[in-house]
Parts: structure tokens; sequence; C-alpha cells
């Protein structure tokens, strides 16, 4: 499939629909979300836009304006992948949920909480023990990864082989 590129009429647009300070189009700042922490240059691939979601919302509206002009989103979360699933090959946007960090609810009796894709894992393990409860997730990156990303690539880690990898930890998604 061929993309378009994104024009200014695009910008404008995608600052319109999440505002002007979450679409960063400086070469410098979007560096880090040209790669994952795959170290290899020939993974780079630099974005043309760096889109901050802060809710599904505003992610259904990129990916519909997305649709609508033919370029490519790339989704990502803390990028500390090593399969290249954050990295935008075909340029377009990398569309950062990094501020979408909320944990909303912890239901201890129930057995579940309600996370948003920009929660680190670490963070959801410490709010689950204090509610007395136990999130038995754990990558190795745990302290930095996000648990959409651990959703996205099926994370394990040290607890994997006890209590299965992220998609046994999971209950719903809501997907855009």
């Amino acid at each position: 499939m061929e993309y378009n590129k994104l024009s200014d009429e695009i910008i404008a647009k995608l600052q319109a629909l999440v505002g002007v300070q979450n679409v960063v189009t400086d070469a410098g700042q979007m560096e880090i979300y040209a790669h994952d922490e795959v170290t290899d240059p020939a993974y780079h691939h630099m974005p043309e836009a760096v889109v901050f979601a802060e809710n599904a919302q505003q992610v259904a509206a990129v990916v519909k304006l997305a649709n609508e002009y033919i370029f490519p989103v790339v989704p990502r979360g803390a990028g500390t992948g090593l399969a290249c699933g954050a990295v935008p090959i075909y340029g377009g946007v990398v569309l950062s949920l990094e501020k979408m960090n909320k944990i909303i609810d912890v239901n201890a009796d129930a057995m579940y909480a309600v996370v948003e894709p920009g929660v680190r894992t670490s963070d959801l393990q410490t709010a689950a023990a204090a509610k007395g409860a136990f999130y038995a997730g754990d990558p190795c990156s745990g302290d930095s990864c996000f648990i959409g990303g651990n959703v996205a690539t099926n994370a394990g880690g040290n607890r994997a082989v006890k209590y299965g990898t992220t998609r046994h930890q999971v209950y719903a998604v809501e997907v855009v």
C-alpha cells in the first residue's frame, strides 16, 4: 500500500484533534520515537510527526483521520520493546500513548484493574499490592514498560511459567 506524506493541512487537523501541544514535528524531539530498544540503525525510521493522545476518543479521531488521508499510524507505549513494533517504518505518525497513564480502578475483591495503556507495569503492581492484590505480569522491563505494550507483545517475564503471559492477565480490551 502507498501512504501519503503528512501535509500542513493534515498537521493542522491533528493539532485541532489533540491540541497544538500534543503534536511534535521537530526532528530533534522526534528522534527517540524513530526506534525502540533495538540499537541497530537499520531499524531506525523517523516519523513525520509524533502525536500524544490523552484519551481513547483522541486515538479514534487520529485513526479516522489517517484512514481519510491514507497515512500510517504506529502506536507506541514506552518504546522498551525489541521487536521494532513501535517503529514507523513508512513514516507517518507515531501515536504515543504515554499520556494515557491512569489507573482507573483496582478492585481486589473482583480481582481486576482498569487501566489506560500508558500505565507502567510496576505502577500497576504497586497499586494492586496496596489493595492487597497481586498483578502477576512481570516483564524484565517492568519498571519502565507500559501495560499497552505488554498486551501488544504478550509480554512474559519471570513469573510467566507460574502465572502465564500478559494474555492470561487480560479480561477485556478497548480497541480502536
